[in-house]
């Protein structure tokens, strides 16, 4: 836990996480741990259990030598990272968010961290027809996160709308909202996903 580590390894789990993040990735990473301590006072309750250092950072394999990776845990926030083999990087599975959306007025903190994909999120939806947004919206409010553990049946069936159901200006606001998760990576780890989205957009489900 970040919390048990020593000023030397929290610094070096910082550069490792500059390492492979873009300077907005590892800002909203940052800022989703350090979130915890406004979510603490607007719950009630406590710094031991919303704690801004309770994240987990594991290492998996031989490290520097394919397949190796690293993780880094916590509440609202999954960054895993894989070497498959020889410059061939993963950073997926990635989840991110924020509670509250908007930080308080006395918070650490001065920007809705997650702006861009709430305000990109909101342009595809407005940007599609009736029988588009019937398709794209599920059924019912899911309980919590739709593919989370133990839910791996979700994603056997794609649900939603595809790319290939919008027009080309729906289609880039798809990209737009893909691109903002993908560019908490580094380029030289985004860029060759983002080819492969481009190659399939028409077959990506939203």
């Amino acid at each position: 836990m970040i919390g048990d580590m020593t000023p030397a390894q929290k610094d070096a789990t910082a550069a490792l996480l500059r390492a492979t993040l873009s300077a907005e990735g590892v800002m909203k990473a940052m800022d989703i741990m350090r979130l915890e301590a406004a979510l603490a006072e607007f719950e009630g309750s406590s710094l031991s259990y919303r704690n801004p250092e309770g994240y987990y950072v594991s290492l998996i394999g031989e490290l520097g030598t394919p397949p190796w990776g690293w993780r880094l845990e916590g509440h609202h926030l999954s960054i895993n990272i894989t070497v498959s083999t020889p410059g061939e990087i993963a950073a997926t599975p990635l989840f991110t968010g924020t509670n509250p959306a908007t930080p308080p007025a006395d918070a650490d903190i001065n920007r809705t961290i997650q702006q861009d994909e709430i305000m990109r999120a909101v342009r595809l939806m407005r940007s599609l027809t009736p029988d588009q947004a019937e398709a794209a919206t599920l059924d019912s409010s899911p309980r919590n996160i739709v593919t989370g553990t133990g839910r791996g049946d979700g994603l056997k069936q794609p649900a939603g709308i595809f790319g290939r159901a919008m027009a080309p200006p729906q289609r880039q606001l798809l990209r737009d909202l893909i691109a903002t998760y993908v560019g908490m990576a580094q380029d030289a780890i985004g860029q060759p996903y983002m080819e492969r989205i481009d190659a399939g957009l028409a077959d990506t489900a939203g």
